[in-house]
């Protein structure tokens, strides 16, 4: 049986609805857990971060192990209740650090995990089903008395549901597209309703005291953007003194002499720490710049890694405008096509744009009428958009770049007729060292698909040999993008060599076919192998980018196995989006597998 490990998160919406096609849950303030048994053995509760939880939780653990049946996998979350009947992650806090099972029983507090997927039963795999098929299943699969419970559902009326949960003082709901899948990480099938507001956030430094107090006087807190650190203001209340007393010795524990944070944080001679302490926050409301306003400490979050800390402000409702407007004639693609696309691929688009500056490609007039590159950010654009100056090439200045952070950034921009988005290969925190080199195969008119395909998979081997790991992108145009994650430790120059020696040890070898000639006149019939893209400032087309050109076509990352059957043009946009419907992005994970510029340039020149 396979064992799911990273359960499915939710994305956090402001705007409750009915829709026949979605159910709604109860949101439970506790601890997330993943419920395993395995070859018949004692079951394991798993946190979000996969800490074995059975010392903190052994009757919920002893009530699982007398169900019998069969192995099986399902999602839950563990929670106590205050004196009022609401769900208490300040309660839950006694028990949630505790190891031992007897120190666990000894606190008094009652706990119960709430059962609400299930995820294999068995040996049978059940994320591919429908929701509301393994509702049904796990609803026959177990059998709820306290400590265990089913998380009961309704099929409708979402907005009256969420106005009786803040009558009840709930936390919020959550709502579930009916028909979806089970996937691992956040996806816009599960959404957050929130009756109160609640951030996870991660500590970067504090305040010394003021008065009386004692141990520190606020936390600096932030969330993460990518790899960036995002500062999202101070927790000044909530602190009792032995939470005061407890927090300060950890935090200088974790001393650190510089911020952790991306930008400036207003604050006189804080104290930093290393970003390693996760803490819940309540608040009155987000700023307009993304912080936190009179934001109040709820508790310490072991259960959380720092990393998957990100913000939950509410999606921006982006006014859009004439979306009947023709932006493909030839198609008869409109301007609101193009922006319902964005936002159906941003879920797999950002991870790839986030923390890169962007260059647009803009259509005013649509495709066939004037068009134009375009960096620089105007002044009018909104302030909630993520621009940061970044330095130029040659020193002379700074240019203010979009950096596409979330759908709304998306959304605006499409519906400032920005078609095409373009990323540099190199991440907002270290700009001078690329985490991507990227070859673009770029062909002659009349050149055989197959041929692109032959020299894509030379690229892939050559990589291959000097330890890189490649991946393939159909540019939605006449060619294939091969692209190696980096490990950001080699500057663009270095980069930019190894990119020009590989392209041209491959052309060495097929000088009939390949060619590293920028000149176009004297490339004749033979495949153009473009380095240019790596240098400092320089752009490649971005996954899941539509082209302005005729088609409507999107640059599509694709799995190896899927380049004998993929046009270089890739997918149009309603086969794009059943794609990403029924296949998570080929490239997800393409950082794990970073590799050395300088390693692969050394390896290359044994070869030569």
């Amino acid at each position: 049986m396979k064992v799911q490990r990273e359960p499915m998160l939710a994305t956090l919406s402001d705007r409750p609805f009915t829709d026949p096609n979605w159910i709604f849950e109860r949101k439970l303030d506790g601890v997330r857990a993943l419920i395993v048994r395995e070859g018949g053995g004692e079951p394991q509760l798993w946190s979000r971060n996969q800490k074995l939880m059975n010392g903190a939780y052994p009757e919920i653990v002893e009530a699982l192990a007398e169900q019998g049946g069969p192995d099986f996998v399902a999602d839950g979350e563990v929670v106590a209740f205050d004196d009022q009947g609401h769900t208490s992650f300040a309660r839950l806090q006694h028990r949630m650090h505790l190891r031992d099972p007897k120190a666990s029983m000894a606190t008094g507090i009652e706990v119960f995990l709430y059962v609400f997927d299930l995820l294999a039963f068995g040996g049978m795999e059940a994320t591919s089903l429908p929701l509301r098929q393994r509702k049904q299943l796990l609803a026959d699969a177990f059998d709820f008395d306290d400590p265990l419970r089913l998380s009961e559902h309704r099929d409708t009326e979402g907005e009256k549901f969420l106005a009786e949960a803040r009558d009840e003082g709930w936390e919020g709901l959550i709502a579930k597209r009916a028909d979806a899948p089970y996937r691992a990480g956040r996806s816009s099938d599960w959404l957050k309703l929130k009756c109160v507001r609640e951030q996870e956030v991660v500590v970067g430094g504090y305040t010394d005291p003021t008065g009386t107090r004692a141990g520190f006087g606020a936390l600096l807190a932030g969330y993460y953007e990518g790899d960036v650190l995002r500062y999202a203001g101070k927790i000044g209340t909530g602190f009792d003194q032995r939470t005061l007393r407890e927090l300060h010795e950890r935090l200088r524990e974790l001393s650190r002499p510089d911020s952790p944070f991306t930008g400036e944080v207003p604050e006189r001679r804080p104290h930093w720490v290393e970003p390693e302490l996760v803490v819940q926050a309540g608040f009155a409301e987000w700023t307009s710049d993304g912080r936190m306003r009179h934001a109040r400490y709820l508790g310490l979050r072991t259960d959380k890694a720092p990393r998957e800390v990100e913000s939950e402000m509410p999606a921006l409702d982006v006014k859009t405008t004439r979306l009947d407007k023709v932006y493909y004639p030839a198609d008869g693609v409109t301007k609101g096509e193009v922006i319902e696309h964005y936002r159906t691929v941003a879920e797999a688009m950002l991870p790839h744009l986030r923390g890169r500056p962007l260059t647009m490609r803009r259509y005013p007039h649509g495709v066939g009428g004037e068009n134009w590159f375009q960096k620089e950010a105007p002044s009018h654009w909104p302030d909630w958009m993520r621009t940061e100056d970044v330095p130029q090439h040659d020193g002379g200045g700074t240019t203010r770049h979009v950096f596409a952070e979330d759908p709304a950034t998306l959304v605006y921009l499409a519906n400032q007729a920005a078609l095409e988005f373009h990323i540099w290969t190199s991440s907002w925190d270290t700009l001078d060292h690329p985490d991507l080199v990227v070859i673009d195969i770029d062909p002659p008119n009349g050149t055989a698909v197959d041929s692109l395909r032959e020299v894509a998979r030379a690229v892939r081997e050559l990589y291959k040999a000097v330890g890189l790991t490649a991946y393939v992108q159909a540019t939605g145009g006449r060619g294939y993008h091969v692209v190696a994650p980096l490990d950001r430790q080699s500057p663009h120059e270095t980069v930019v060599s190894f990119a020009r020696e590989a392209a041209d040890f491959l052309a060495s070898k097929a000088p009939a076919m390949l060619t590293t000639e920028f000149r176009k006149n004297k490339r004749g019939k033979r495949i153009f192998l473009d380095t240019a893209r790596n240098g400092y400032a320089q752009t490649f087309v971005a996954p899941y980018s539509l082209r302005g050109r005729a088609g409507a076509r999107v640059a599509t990352p694709l799995d190896w196995d899927e380049l004998g059957r993929t046009e270089p043009d890739g997918y149009d946009i309603p086969k794009l989006r059943r794609r990403l419907a029924q296949k998570e992005d080929p490239w997800q994970d393409m950082h794990e597998h970073a590799g050395s510029a300088e390693e692969a340039g050394a390896q290359l020149a044994e070869f030569s």
